[in-house]
């Protein structure tokens, strides 16, 4: 039995035009649901950056990495994609943290490595998981994980 449950999902990405990018991966993955699975009347925002859905009351909200972004907002699930590369990361996370605190909503970030950048808040977030020092699952999967990609160099990354 299917449940309609409330729910919003907030991302965050770098930029613009990678947050509305979100949105539409969202919306290509309902589009390929089976009828039975697929959400029904997703409503579009003008700018692209949110899909509502009336019959669950849910919404996927998209932002870029602004100094001011997500505050006010109250998630069921926060992703941050390419949190390494994120100008605010930081901030962002102080303002989504206080669901996550309380256990109202969980949080998934990803990212390729940024190397100029090692003492990033997304790799002391992923260090720390490691050690056991915050409530994060660390996952990492190297480049070669995609049997498509290949190296061209003398040496792998």
């Amino acid at each position: 039995m299917c449940h309609k449950v409330a729910t919003n999902v907030l991302c965050f990405s770098k930029g613009e035009t990678e947050a509305s990018d979100l949105v539409d991966k969202s919306r290509f993955i309902n589009n390929q649901m089976p009828e039975w699975l697929r959400l029904r009347t997703p409503q579009e925002s003008t700018t692209g950056m949110m899909m509502t859905f009336p019959d669950t009351m849910s919404r996927i909200k998209a932002f870029p990495s602004t100094a001011t972004a997500g505050v006010g907002e109250t998630a069921t699930h926060v992703t941050r994609d390419e949190l390494d590369f994120h100008e605010y990361a930081e901030e962002n996370f102080g303002h989504v943290s206080p669901t996550i605190d309380k256990g109202e909503a969980t949080i998934l970030d990803q990212s390729a490595s940024r190397r100029s950048q090692p003492q990033s808040h997304f790799k002391e977030t992923y260090r720390k998981a490691k050690r056991g020092e915050n409530s994060y699952h660390p996952m990492f999967f190297p480049w070669s994980v995609d049997p498509s990609r290949t190296w061209s160099g003398t040496t792998q990354p």
